[in-house]
């Protein structure tokens, strides 16, 4: 990439100062560039600047933290000369290129949904997925900035953060309103004939499989664990926490939502979940993920039934691709997106625990839309990564514990119906004992909405 270039390197600064209020002096003090020449007698603080392409095997580790962009073998992030700050490594790109996810506009790697694969990013590569690296830079940028203004006898304020307590986000994609049908029953089949993955015993599996087929033929009185709205909501209200769900539509066969967002059914559930204290938002099917005509006709779609205007959306199966997706949500109206987390590993996918504005790489500019990372997600724990209750709790206090760290913003996927003992054991309780885990950590809830507004009327944000 071209470097340095004044778009990516204001984006930098425009974050870092969205975490961190700076005086308006702040800027008169930087310098960023591949070589320093300095005449007058201002003080300053250099940022230096690496030509170099991106090389893993010669990164740098600076206490558990690694510099992608190294300049030399200094183990030390900056250093002060003459009361003037020097940074030794050109910190400024590496978190450009973690925070823009420029991985993923530079690769053409993708899994079978079209996904750019955990498997493939630096964060699994350094084993940092877990780790907002880029929130570790700025904190430590900061430090050295408030140093620098102790020296030379600078008048600094303290710091404000941008959120007071770490937030959670609760969110759930309404994927399917209806437990049984002909892709669950054959489903069960796979395990009882050993094709998939077995949670029970071979008897246990027969019976599952016998139940599965007297409810899909059963026209009467059906069972219907999906449609537990009103019990997830009493669970969270319990615990003082509001929520968003994403709705789907009708689209692609066997790729989106088997119901229709016009059905009364859902009209009333959405109108139920809005006078609940819930945020609406939409899930974007397979095909709005790339195509304007579609985003467009979705976000008309949901903000005709909505009670309230539509600021949300995440795309369906995590699919999201740079350009594209952000330039089709921007055009649809959408404030923020939500969609940018790994499907395969709970963490960070941007190195990035805070709300981002997303970068189009292909026009080289920072767009309009908000990003609010996904952190965590149940199909994550139990489907990808098949971890038992005790070690999903484990994984998510982990993730919760890096956001505490910078009052961030932990993003929670809980898709409804999804505590389903009989395809995945033990989840019936878990989602209350992550809730109550978030309350005793001291996090407050919001809403993505609520969580933008906060972050356009900062200070910094506007």
């Amino acid at each position: 990439m071209d470097w340095p270039d004044k778009a990516k390197t204001d984006y930098v600064l425009y974050h870092f100062k969205l975490c961190y209020q700076m005086p308006h002096s702040f800027d008169n003090y930087i310098k960023i560039s591949e070589s320093l020449t300095h005449s007058d007698k201002i003080p300053f603080i250099y940022f230096p600047v690496s030509s170099e392409v991106l090389q893993i095997e010669k990164l740098v580790w600076i206490n558990e933290i690694p510099v992608l962009y190294p300049l030399s073998e200094k183990k030390s992030f900056y250093e002060f000369r003459d009361k003037n700050l020097y940074f030794n490594h050109d910190i400024i790109k590496s978190a450009f290129y973690l925070l823009s996810g420029q991985q993923e506009y530079l690769s053409r790697c993708t899994d079978h949904f079209g996904r750019f694969p955990h498997f493939q990013s630096i964060q699994k590569k350094l084993g940092i997925t877990i780790k907002p690296i880029v929130n570790y830079y700025f904190e430590l940028i900061f430090e050295a900035i408030k140093e620098f203004y102790r020296i030379n006898n600078i008048s600094f304020f303290k710091e404000k953060a941008l959120f007071n307590k770490p937030v959670v986000m609760l969110t759930h994609d309404v994927d399917r309103l209806e437990r049984y049908n002909l892709n669950s029953l054959l489903f069960k089949a796979k395990q009882v004939t050993g094709l998939s993955m077995r949670y029970h015993s071979v008897h246990k599996e027969i019976s599952l499989f016998f139940r599965e087929l007297y409810q899909l033929i059963k026209f009467w009185n059906r069972d219907n664990p999906v449609w537990d709205f009103e019990e997830t909501r009493d669970m969270e209200k319990k615990y003082g926490f509001d929520s968003v769900y994403y709705f789907l539509d009708k689209d692609l066969k066997h790729q989106d939502a088997k119901y229709d967002m016009t059905e009364e059914r859902v009209i009333n559930l959405i109108r139920f979940l809005h006078s609940d204290g819930c945020e609406i938002g939409l899930h974007g099917t397979t095909r709005s993920a790339t195509s304007e005509i579609h985003m467009k006709d979705l976000a008309q779609r949901i903000n005709e039934i909505s009670p309230a205007k539509v600021f949300g959306i995440r795309q369906h199966r995590l699919i999201f691709k740079n350009p594209d997706t952000i330039t089709v949500q921007q055009k649809a109206g959408f404030h923020y997106d939500t969609t940018l987390g790994f499907a395969e590993y709970e963490g960070f996918r941007n190195s990035f625990c805070l709300p981002f504005r997303m970068y189009d790489h292909e026009n080289n500019k920072m767009s309009d839309v908000w990003e609010i990372p996904l952190n965590v997600m149940d199909t994550t724990l139990f489907a990808y990564r098949q971890l038992d209750v005790n070690k999903a709790l484990s994984a998510v206090k982990d993730v919760m514990e890096e956001v505490k760290k910078f009052s961030g913003v932990f993003t929670l996927l809980w898709h409804n119906g999804f505590a389903d003992e009989d395809r995945w054991p033990g989840t019936s309780g878990f989602y209350e004992k992550v809730l109550k885990m978030l309350l005793e950590n001291g996090f407050e809830s919001s809403t993505g909405k609520n969580i933008v507004s906060k972050v356009l009327n900062s200070s910094d944000g506007e």
